[in-house]
């Protein structure tokens, strides 16, 4: 089975409430391709517990029901809602729908087991190195428009500090994020909250569209649950939404550079979303709670062209459609809607190998499609999408954990580590071993092979020699005390000194290269000087006369040669010795060269005896 690289496949994964999607995406050298699909039911239920900005309902006791709508921003010029409910109408920009936004009680239900199937399912086919992208449904985010005066932008410090030196109008994070507060009432995570830039409306400097994700989105207790199981899981590499990418598909596919508008429709089984774009710009993005793809497909039209009116927006040159069921009977009836209007599916816009997999695709294939198209490096898809991430970092790198707790872990690196201690000491004996036997080896072939009786002899003649050595060596040491050169030098100039008067030495040093001792001195006399010299056999280098104090004294300096003679006793003992030698003829040459050594305190000591 071959083996592909890590960054030529990405899998793109999308989910609903009763189903998960996943496409494979090839980044070949001529551009990004579709390969395969992967399609799983979900059987754990919705993971939602109310649908997003839809009414509460109030259960009173018996058969009686009852509901109600929250007030929401008016607005006298808006047309949109009073002509089909007769109730006020947001303001522009809204995207609630007239009523507020609030959070479901119940959390969101993982994945895991359709994502791992998925994954599996991917690995046997072959493809067991690809990364991970997650995408966001409409219903697990929520928008907000949000209009920056040009009095507001100027008014802000933080702005001014942190502004784009290129764009000095550009609105920081946390401006945005605080506007976003005036205008949100439920809680949202500042991690997970992006802003996307809008097409500036009369009287505003910047607009942005705040794109939330809802605290119950399923992605990311997905991911934990994932890594909770211990398992080897691909690199995840991001968390986008479904706004962002169907924006970056039509901007990638069929960018346009002047501001004419275009609107991309999709109709799905719980909502209708219309993005209007000016441009490759967002203008505004609106959700239809009550349009799905089982109303008639002229009410869903009407709607569309209805919201257009509403918003004031001039001739749509193209509409891009995309819907779960009766796609082709709708395009055909925004055809006639619109008929000097441009439309074309959404999902032709996919590059795929296969393209029946792409026309068997629902709005999360789609969703997981995109997502998996915005990570490709090829220049035609690169710098379409909006920076847009959802990921926790923590649960983003490919993470492995050893599938035993630590105690385990801790009890089997002892046990490597005993091994690797013994293993090692093992080691170290042996090269112990092979360093006595080379040192072995060393010896005559007779002493190694030589019975234990013949070795203790020879270490007790060893021994006693050594120890006739050791105090032959003490004799010898207090008879050459005091025998030295120096000392011979010191006592020979002190007799001479002492047999002549009136002269003293001052200074001496040697050259011991040349063997030469120089002496420097005063005299009362001349005549000691010369007898000084003719003492020490020595060479009188000069003499001086000076007066001192009406007494005259010579100041002289003469060089004599060092004796470096044997002392006496050292001589006495070489010459016994080898008479000694001499007289034993039948000695070996080792016995020879051991002789001097053995003999040494015999000789030692009968000198001794004789002086």
């Amino acid at each position: 089975m071959k083996l592909r690289k890590t960054q030529e496949y990405v899998l793109g994964v999308a989910a609903s409430a009763s189903e998960v999607e996943a496409v494979l995406l090839h980044n070949g050298p001529d551009g990004p391709e579709l390969v395969r699909t992967f399609h799983r039911s979900r059987t754990s239920g919705h993971f939602m517990g109310a649908d997003l900005d839809t009414p509460q309902v109030e259960e009173e006791s018996g058969t009686d029901f009852s509901f109600t709508l929250s007030e929401g921003d008016t607005a006298d010029n808006s047309l949109f809602l009073a002509s089909e409910f007769n109730v006020d109408a947001p303001g522009e920009g809204s995207d609630t729908g007239g009523a507020d936004f609030t959070i479901p009680s119940s959390g969101a239900t993982p994945f895991d087991l359709e994502v791992l199937e998925i994954i599996t399912e991917c690995e046997a086919a072959g493809y067991d190195s690809f990364r991970v992208v997650f995408a966001l449904g409409s219903e697990h985010t929520h928008t907000e428009s949000i209009h920056i005066p040009s009095a507001s932008l100027q008014a802000d410090g933080t702005t001014k500090r942190k502004a784009n030196k290129a764009n000095p109008n550009e609105p920081s994070k946390e401006f945005l994020l605080k506007q976003l507060e005036t205008k949100q009432k439920a809680r949202f995570d500042e991690d997970k909250t992006v802003f996307l830039p809008l097409v500036s409306t009369p009287g505003s400097t910047a607009s942005r569209l705040a794109v939330c994700a809802q605290p119950f989105e399923p992605v990311t207790p997905t991911l934990r649950a994932i890594r909770d199981r211990r398992r080897p899981f691909p690199n995840v590499l991001l968390i986008d939404t479904e706004i962002s990418l169907l924006a970056g598909l039509v901007t990638a596919r069929e960018s346009s550079e002047d501001e004419s508008t275009r609107l991309v429709v999709r109709v799905g089984t719980d909502d209708t979303m219309v993005i209007f774009m000016q441009g490759n710009t967002l203008w505004h993005v609106e959700n239809l709670r009550s349009v799905t793809v089982f109303d008639p497909a002229e009410t869903i039209c009407s709607r569309v062209l209805l919201l257009q009116d509403e918003l004031g927006r001039g001739d749509v040159e193209c509409i891009y459609l995309f819907s779960d069921e009766r796609e082709t009977a709708l395009a055909e009836s925004f055809r006639e809607f619109f008929q000097e209007t441009h439309t074309q599916l959404l999902r032709t816009l996919l590059p795929a190998q296969n393209q029946s997999d792409v026309d068997a695709m629902s709005r999360v294939g789609l969703m997981a499609a995109v997502a998996a198209l915005r990570t490709s490096p090829h220049p035609s898809w690169s710098g379409a999408f909006a920076d847009v991430d959802f990921l926790d970092h923590k649960l983003a790198g490919p993470q492995f954990r050893l599938p035993f707790s630590w105690p385990v872990a801790a009890m089997i690196v002892v046990l490597f580590g005993s091994t690797l201690f013994f293993v090692g000491k093992w080691f170290h004996q042996q090269s112990d071993i092979i360093s006595y036997r080379s040192q072995l080896n060393a010896y005559p072939r007779s002493v190694i092979e030589a019975d234990l009786d013949q070795l203790e002899n020879r270490i007790d003649s060893l021994r006693a020699q050594s120890d006739g050595l050791t105090e032959a060596l003490d004799v010898l040491d207090s008879l050459l005390v005091g025998s030295d050169i120096w000392s011979r030098t010191m006592e020979r100039t002190a007799m001479a000194t002492g047999s002549v008067s009136n002269i003293w030495i001052e200074q001496w040093s040697a050259d011991r290269d040349a063997d030469i001792l120089k002496l420097s001195g005063k005299s009362m006399t001349r005549e000691a000087v010369v007898a000084l010299a003719s003492e020490l056999d020595a060479i009188l280098e000069y003499v001086r006369f000076s007066d001192v104090r009406d007494w005259p004294v010579y100041i002289w300096e003469m060089t004599m040669k060092l004796e470096r003679d044997l002392p006496e006793a050292a001589r006495l003992l070489r010459e016994q010795v080898q008479a000694e030698v001499a007289g034993e003829a039948d000695v070996d040459e080792s016995t020879m060269e051991a002789l001097p050594l053995t003999s040494g305190p015999a000789t030692a000591d009968n000198h001794t005896n004789g002086s």
